[in-house]
């Protein structure tokens, strides 16, 4: 009797609904509206990776955004059969900002394989949904949930990584800033991209780590950095590697185009100046100019 009670309480609810109803709606309308809203949730809201930043979302909305697989830090981790893939804004940023997208080992679509004990950047290898392998450097469009954020550290699980077949976009410069004085000296600036204006030569004694060799670099767009680390490399913005016994003739540097640019001639180099979280008991900014992008003037 009480079961028989509580179907007619439902049934007179529902009758009265569609009762004051002024558009005389059915029960079939209010059950369509129903999974039109649900069918709306799980589609997954396109952002940008400074929305990602500047905005909150639930952990279990879908969202999609563009970015760049970036390259492997020298520090990583992974754990539970899965590894964190850094998806960054720019092509060569490994400064700033960064999207930890969380992504199973493996061989298989939308999977990454695991790195070897002693590995270099070809070594990252991204399945796309497609099975295309892509890599460091390659834009892709990724679709992720378990959104988490705490200030500058943000992740994602991945749902699905597609391909992006788009040229380099020049107006990315137009966001950057010189890098001067006053932002070296400014301790709340923590990240910035900017650039600096000058001309590269070799020092007479320099270092290479991590794939890169530290150039000189006289520039008048501030008066504390004098050396920019350039990747060795064939690529974009890129330079040769030195031989045993060099001279200034080995030097051979290449712009954003993968063009050589002229010896001695002046340039502009992108990239994002990162304050340590410590202060550096030596001389000098307390911080690093990450090169990005170098075009010639």
């Amino acid at each position: 009797m009480k079961r028989l009670a509580t179907l007619s309480l439902i049934g007179l609810v529902l009758v009265s609904c569609g009762g004051n109803d002024p558009d005389n709606r059915t029960i079939a309308d209010f059950i369509k509206d129903a999974a039109n809203k649900t069918e709306q949730s799980l589609k997954p809201q396109k952002v940008s990776i400074d929305d990602l930043f500047s905005n909150e979302y639930e952990s279990g909305q879908s969202l999609e955004f563009e970015g760049v697989i970036g390259a492997i830090p020298s520090t990583i981790t992974w754990s539970g059969g899965r590894m964190n893939v850094k998806i960054v804004e720019r092509r060569n940023q490994t400064g700033g900002r960064s999207i930890g997208l969380d992504m199973p080992l493996g061989t298989s679509e939308n999977h990454v394989h695991e790195l070897p004990e002693k590995y270099q950047q070809s070594d990252l290898k991204v399945v796309a949904d497609d099975g295309t392998v892509l890599g460091v450097g390659d834009i892709v469009k990724v679709k992720a949930n378990g959104y988490y954020r705490s200030g500058d550290y943000c992740t994602l699980d991945v749902v699905s990584v597609k391909a992006v077949d788009k040229d380099f976009d020049e107006s990315v410069f137009e966001t950057a800033v010189p890098l001067t004085n006053a932002i070296l000296n400014d301790t709340a600036q923590k990240s910035v991209y900017t650039y600096m204006e000058g001309t590269f030569s070799i020092p007479s004694v320099f270092f290479s780590m991590y794939g890169e060799i530290g150039l000189n670099f006289a520039t008048k767009t501030n008066s504390q950095i004098d050396k920019v680390d350039v990747l060795v490399g064939e690529g974009p913005s890129t330079m040769n590697n030195l031989p045993d016994s060099y001279s200034a003739k080995d030097l051979i540097v290449r712009d954003f185009n993968g063009d050589e640019i002229k010896r001695g001639a002046k340039v502009r180099v992108y990239g994002v100046w990162d304050r340590y979280s410590f202060k550096s008991s030596m001389d000098g900014p307390n911080g690093k100019f990450k090169l990005e992008e170098i075009v010639a003037q």
